[in-house]
């Protein structure tokens, strides 16, 4: 038995190409806002680090102090 392979029409292909174009279209817009996501995840993370940051240098600082005033009685 030998079947016939129907070769795509012009209108088949364009039809295909324009499905693939809105599917590769719809992936770029996610992938947009998905990287927008991370950088505001980043950016608040950033944040967090350097209040952290902040607080062990002060806290170090306060327990640096504390123990020379002690030691200096």
């Amino acid at each position: 038995m030998n079947q016939h392979v129907q070769q795509p029409t012009v209108d088949t292909l364009e039809t295909g190409i324009v499905q693939r174009l809105s599917q590769l279209r719809a992936e770029w817009s996610e992938g947009q806002r998905r990287m927008e996501a991370l950088d505001t995840e980043r950016a608040k993370t950033r944040d967090t680090l350097l209040r952290i940051a902040g607080a062990i240098q002060v806290l170090e600082e306060l327990s640096g102090a504390g123990l020379d005033d002690a030691g200096g009685k």
